[in-house]
């Protein structure tokens, strides 16, 4: 068994495949049981909702009483996958070494209310697109690891008196100007096309 393991460990760290999906594992695993939650919930929330399941009406036409419960099964269902980018920031910057507090500090900046409103950033005299990352994976995944290697750089480099206070400052400031500048609309537009794509392949 200990050499098993021996050979798995060296496959593992000489097949970048391999070390990929342990990556993706070690993140989205330990959040399987939020996602669950909420795919059940919607499941529900679609009991609810649904026309011709169990008659001509929905089950709250059926039993108005039932539509505040609705409401609030639905809000419920919807936020593990709104805020999808918090859990990702605090499961990426578990698995990349950074600070997990600061990882949901990146995620709630990509879900924050104000993006959207949508128009743009003038940053010295560049124009940046104001987009919500709402339901994002990839963009999400890719800020919280430039997170880490900031937050890393930092503690290395800079003095213990000042290492608590400006590295999560910085940390944050300098990830969220390139999430939003560049890493998020590149990642976006990645996580887009191969949304389209596998739904083209489902079609065809």
């Amino acid at each position: 068994t200990q050499d098993l393991k021996q050979i798995a460990a060296k496959n593992q760290k000489t097949n970048p495949v391999m070390a990929f999906i342990k990556l993706l594992s070690d993140i989205f695993v330990p959040l399987i049981p939020a996602l669950v939650a909420g795919g059940l919930l919607m499941a529900l929330d679609n009991v609810l909702t649904a026309q011709d399941l169990f008659g001509p009406r929905s089950v709250i036409q059926m039993v108005p009483a039932l539509k505040g419960i609705e409401g609030m099964v639905n809000v419920m269902s919807a936020a593990p996958y709104v805020f999808l980018p918090i859990l990702v920031g605090i499961s990426g910057a578990k698995r990349f070494g950074a600070n997990q507090f600061l990882g949901a500090v990146v995620g709630m900046m990509m879900t924050a209310p104000a993006l959207a409103k949508g128009g743009f950033w003038n940053i010295f005299g560049m124009q940046v697109h104001i987009q919500s990352y709402t339901n994002q994976v990839i963009p999400a995944l890719a800020a919280v690891w430039i997170l880490s290697i900031f937050e890393k750089w930092f503690h290395k480099h800079l003095p213990q008196a000042v290492d608590f206070t400006f590295t999560p400052l910085l940390s944050v400031l300098l990830t969220g100007f390139l999430t939003f500048v560049v890493v998020g609309p590149v990642m976006k537009e990645l996580s887009d096309l191969l949304t389209n794509g596998i739904v083209w392949l489902y079609d065809t």
